[in-house]
């Protein structure tokens, strides 16, 4: 069967659309459970007196956190909460299928409350879900304001990329491949 030249940008059309719906029914899916790690940009000048220094461009910032999801496709809202070291931060978002990739993409913010011990503390966040074997989303997170719940000295503006890997999926690593 050959198609013209007419026929194969509406072909195309048709799957971008099937991705697209396909994922956007897959949003419930995203409700649940999560293992959450992240690690940011370690200081580091290429110019300057640690440009040959065995430093590591990605520190872990935050210890391994839960991470648990509530997603509404109706409305494609997510709201949740971020557990590390004793603290629970919210989180508030919405999530929709990008454009470009129709992959879900998850952003909003996460925010803790001041306490008598802490300041409020705010992250912004952006991630994409991957879905294969597994099921991860990967972004990147800036802190905006506040003392960072790693209780280290970073500043405003503090990147980090991080990933979340939906508990009680395959997940990757030595164990986890067939010999």
């Amino acid at each position: 069967m050959r198609l013209s030249i007419i026929q194969l940008p509406m072909l195309l059309v048709i799957v971008m659309i099937a991705a697209r719906a396909a994922a956007e029914d897959s949003l419930q899916s995203l409700s649940g459970e999560w293992d959450f790690e992240n690690h940011r940009y370690e200081q580091f000048s290429p110019d300057g007196e640690n440009a040959n220094d065995e430093t590591d461009l990605a520190v872990p910032w935050f210890p391994k956190c839960e991470l648990r999801l509530q997603v509404d496709p109706a409305v494609k809202t997510v709201s949740g909460t971020l557990r590390a070291k004793g603290v629970t931060l919210q989180i508030d978002g919405h999530v929709d299928v990008g454009a470009k990739t129709s992959k879900p993409l998850i952003s909003g913010f996460i925010t803790s409350k001041a306490s008598a011990s802490s300041n409020p503390v705010t992250y912004k966040f952006k991630g994409y879900v991957i879905t294969n074997d597994y099921t991860v989303i990967v972004g990147t997170m800036v802190l905006c304001h506040g003392q960072d719940i790693a209780n280290e000295s970073q500043p405003v503006g503090t990147a980090a990329m991080f990933y979340a890997i939906k508990k009680g999926m395959q997940q990757l690593g030595p164990a986890s491949k067939a010999n």
